[in-house]
C-alpha cells in the first residue's frame, strides 16, 4: 500500500489501534484520486479525516460504477447498492461503516439516493437541457456531498446546510467547467443544450467537436461566473463549522476557486486539456484558505448574509425532505 494512514505524520498522534484496514484503504482512495481534498483534510481533525474518506470513497464507487468501465450492467449495480443502504446485514463493509456512520451523525439515506439518482443520469446520458437541470444535476453529484460533509462536522443549522448544498455545487461547476474535453470523448456534455442550440448548433456537432472553440470558451467563463456565485455563497456558512474542522474546509474551497481561476487566466480554453494545480500554486491555495479563516465573517466577528433562495429554485423539489426552510 504506497499511502498508508500510519505513515502521515497527521495522523501519527493517533491511536493506531483504532485504524481499521477500511480505514486504510479509504484514506488511500483519497489520497489517489482527491489530491485537492486530500491536502485540506490534512487540517482537519484526524476523526473528521477519517469520516470524510469514508464518505469520499462512497462517492467514488458510485462514480467508478457510473462511468461504466468498472461494470457490465451499471444501473444493475447501482440498484444493488440501493438495495445495500436499507439491508446493512448484506451490505459490504464499506456500505455497513457508512450506514453506522449515517445513524451516528443523523445523515439521511435520501441524500445517498440523490446522488446515486444523480449518477444514473449519466449511465443514462440524458442531456442537459436549460440551467434548471445543470444546477439540479450539480445538487445531485456534489450539492450531496456538501450535505455529508457538513453533517460529518456537526454542522446542523438549516441556513448553513444550505451553504454546504452551495459549496458542492460549486466545485462541481468548477469539475465541469475544467473537463468539457474529457467528458466529450465519454459521449458527455453538462453544458445546457439551450446554450449550444441558440448559437445555432445541434449536440451531435458538439460531441464531434464541430462548434466553433469561441463558444466554448464563452461557455466556460459563464459557468465559472456561476460557481463563484456558489462559492461565494458557501462562505457565509463556514463559521457555523466547528473552529477545529473550519481551516480545513476554508483551505479545500480555495484549493478548487483556484483551479477555475487558473482555467480562466489560461484563456477558459477546456478544449487544450485538464487544468491542474502546480505544487506552488496549491501552497498558494492554503494560504489563500487561511486569510479567509481569519477573515471577520468566517471568524463570526461580523454577521453572515442569509441564504438567497433563488439559488436553490431549481432543487427546491429535491431539498424538500431535509426541511431546510
Amino acid at each position: 500500500m504506497s499511502v498508508e494512514l500510519e505513515n502521515t505524520s497527521h495522523l501519527h498522534r493517533a491511536n493506531q489501534a483504532h485504524v481499521t484496514t477500511l480505514d486504510q484503504h479509504t484514506y488511500k482512495v483519497l489520497a489517489q484520486h482527491a489530491k485537492s481534498f486530500h491536502l485540506a483534510g490534512l487540517f482537519l481533525p484526524k476523526k473528521n479525516l477519517v469520516d470524510a474518506s469514508l464518505i469520499y470513497t462512497f462517492c467514488r464507487l458510485v462514480d467508478d460504477i457510473s462511468d461504466e468501465e468498472f461494470s457490465e450492467n451499471p444501473i444493475e449495480d447501482l440498484h444493488n447498492l440501493e438495495k445495500e443502504l436499507y439491508n446493512s446485514d448484506q451490505a459490504r463493509p464499506l456500505v455497513q461503516r457508512l450506514l453506522t456512520l449515517s445513524e451516528e451523525k443523523s445523515i439521511s439515506k435520501q441524500v445517498y439516493l440523490d446522488l446515486i439518482y444523480g449518477c444514473k443520469k449519466d449511465i443514462k446520458g440524458q442531456n442537459i437541457t436549460t440551467l434548471n437541470d445543470l444546477i439540479e444535476y450539480c445538487y445531485e453529484v456534489a450539492g450531496t456531498v456538501g450535505l455529508m460533509m457538513a453533517k460529518i462536522l456537526d454542522v446542523n443549522s438549516k441556513e448553513a446546510l444550505k451553504f454546504a448544498i452551495d459549496a458542492g455545487i460549486a466545485l462541481q461547476l468548477t469539475n465541469i467547467s475544467r473537463d468539457v474535453l474529457e467528458d466529450i470523448e465519454k459521449g458527455r456534455c453538462y453544458i445546457p443544450e439551450r446554450w449550444i442550440q441558440g448559437a445555432g448548433y445541434e449536440m451531435n456537432e458538439f460531441y464531434n467537436k464541430e462548434i466553433h472553440e469561441d463558444l466554448v470558451i464563452s461557455y466556460t467563463k459563464q459557468l465559472l461566473a456561476l460557481a463563484d456565485n456558489y462559492y461565494k455563497s458557501s462562505y457565509n456558512g463556514l463559521n457555523k463549522i466547528p473552529f477545529k474542522s473550519r481551516l480545513g474546509i476554508c483551505i479545500a474551497l480555495k484549493l478548487y476557486r483556484k483551479i477555475g481561476r487558473k482555467l480562466l487566466r489560461k484563456g477558459a480554453n477546456p478544449l487544450k486539456g485538464r487544468t491542474m494545480l502546480t505544487g506552488f500554486e496549491k501552497i498558494l491555495g492554503i494560504l489563500s484558505g487561511l486569510k479567509l479563516f481569519l477573515s471577520p465573517k468566517v471568524l463570526g466577528l461580523i454577521p453572515s448574509r442569509r441564504h438567497k433562495e433563488h439559488l436553490h429554485i431549481a432543487i427546491q423539489h429535491r431539498i424538500k425532505a431535509f426541511n431546510l426552510n
